[in-house]
């Protein structure tokens, strides 16, 4: 049936006229056959007419083809009806992935939603962000999902000159690109960590988490200035120092001149002389001490 071959159909024996005795009684002497049994099986063969012969095997071959017919649509039935099952156990199961791919996505969300820090994820293809949690929110807005990631975070009417996709779907592709940035929307600094992650519904996506060091920019700054006004004032200090220097050399040389003139002029005895030496060793010392390089 359509090329497929089902079975066999047997319709048994059956004779055209009377058997001959005479030849069947032979026929069992012949072969060893118990003749009253091989007789008795004979009469129970049916006689047809041969004009009925191929009325019979026309219906023989329609029953056959019938059943041969309904055992192929009883396959084929089953074989929906298989297909029906696999089908259905395909969907279930894909039910089953779907709410456990959506019970992740709501686990992920809830996580990054927790952090304090900005977060957001966008299509690299159409900068169209699919989410921003709620540290993003505080800064730009609740409904901002769809839209351009640079409107929303720059103001900017195209992408960004110094988006980072170029890098972290190339370059840094598997890993973290990190950067420090002034947003000139709120004037806050942010060190970003951009990396390109499979998203949950399987595509690639650009993701962002954001750490506001404004405060830590500022200190930066005043840390800054006031290394810069010490460095002005030890350079002060250094040039008052050396004018100091060259103004109270001259005076120390005087005194220690005119101890020596004392000495001269006088003499000194035994007893006094350490007070008339203390001058020239103090002008000395001092002298000394002024003219010293910096250690």
């Amino acid at each position: 049936m359509h090329g497929t071959h089902i079975g066999n159909a047997f319709v048994g024996q059956f004779l055209t006229h009377p058997p001959d005795e005479v030849f069947f009684r032979r026929q069992a002497e012949k072969y060893g056959f118990d003749e009253k049994e091989y007789l008795s099986a004979l009469s129970e063969v049916p006689i047809i007419e041969e004009k009925k012969i191929s009325v019979i095997l026309d219906f023989l071959v329609t029953y056959s083809e019938m059943l041969a017919d309904m055992v192929l649509k009883h396959e084929a039935q089953l074989a929906s009806e298989r297909k029906l099952r696999e089908a259905a156990q395909e969907i279930s199961s894909q039910k089953a992935t779907a709410k456990l791919i959506e019970t992740d996505r709501k686990r992920l969300l809830a996580i990054l939603d927790g952090i304090d820090d900005v977060i957001y994820v966008a299509d690299p293809e159409n900068y169209e962000l699919l989410h921003v949690n709620e540290a993003f929110k505080a800064y730009w807005g609740k409904d901002v999902v769809g839209k351009k990631c640079y409107k929303v975070l720059q103001d900017r009417d195209e992408p960004c000159p110094f988006c980072t996709n170029s890098l972290i779907f190339k370059e840094f592709l598997g890993r973290s690109h990190i950067w420090e940035f002034q947003n000139k929307v709120n004037k806050r600094w942010y060190r970003c960590s951009d990396k390109a992650i499979q998203w949950v519904d399987g595509r690639m996506v650009r993701f962002e988490i954001a750490t506001d060091i404004t405060k830590l920019k500022l200190l930066e700054n005043e840390l800054k200035d006031k290394n810069e006004k010490l460095e002005r004032s030890n350079k002060e200090l250094e040039q008052f120092a050396y004018v100091a220097s060259h103004d109270l050399q001259e005076p120390l040389r005087m005194v220690a001149s005119y101890t020596e003139l004392l000495e001269e002029r006088y003499g000194v005895t035994r007893p006094s002389q350490t007070f008339w030496a203390g001058p020239r060793r103090i002008s000395s010392e001092k002298e000394c001490m002024i003219f010293s390089p910096k250690k």
